[in-house]
């Protein structure tokens, strides 16, 4: 999605709106989920629109926008891809709130320690045999988690941009406004007491 050419940038970000869009909740789930899938994709977006902060101290300086795209044609769409993996990230879906198991045990109760987890590699998030990962390589499975972490690093910066996108006109302003909401519907629920 940082690549210099505009076309391959442009590709990237339809896959990316692709696998959001699937019609499986798990794949669309898993692609904020993976190790990295998060935090990395997030500062991907950052640096993409020219919202990254320095965090680090580095040789390398993070460019703006304008060196990615001269024509602003672009910057609509990463404000709506950015919004659908916001969404799909830190909204709450109803899919996720039901059971993803089936049955009751002994008494009428629902048994759904006992039984066997729907998806491949269920324990993956525990790392129990993997290399140490740091805090972009790592797993966030759970909302709360993920709200945490762009809470801590990205909604400042998330929240500047898009006061900054709404103010201009046309498609980037709808754009970031959509954003304005996906934003506010995720982090709603979230105390910073965590």
């Amino acid at each position: 999605m940082t690549h210099l050419a505009a076309d391959i940038r442009s590709d990237a970000l339809s896959a990316l709106t692709w696998l959001l869009d699937s019609t499986s909740s798990t794949t669309s789930a898993s692609v904020v989920t993976c190790p990295g899938g998060w935090v990395k994709t997030l500062n991907c977006f950052l640096t993409m629109l020219g919202w990254a902060t320095a965090t680090e101290t580095s040789t390398w300086s993070s460019a703006s926008k304008a060196s990615f795209d001269k024509s602003g044609k672009m910057f609509p769409k990463q404000l709506l891809v950015l919004a659908q993996f916001i969404r799909t990230g830190l909204v709450e879906d109803e899919v996720e709130n039901q059971t993803p198991y089936r049955g009751y045990g002994p008494f009428g109760l629902e048994n759904r320690h006992m039984m066997m987890p729907n998806v491949p590699n269920a324990f993956a998030h525990l790392n129990l045999f993997g290399s140490p990962r740091d805090e972009e390589g790592e797993m966030y499975v759970d909302r709360e988690g993920r709200q945490r972490v762009f809470h801590r690093r990205f909604l400042t910066a998330v929240e500047k941009g898009v006061e900054k996108a709404k103010k201009e006109a046309g498609e980037a302003g709808r754009a970031g406004a959509i954003l304005s909401k996906a934003l506010k519907d995720g982090m709603a629920d979230f105390d910073g007491a965590n």
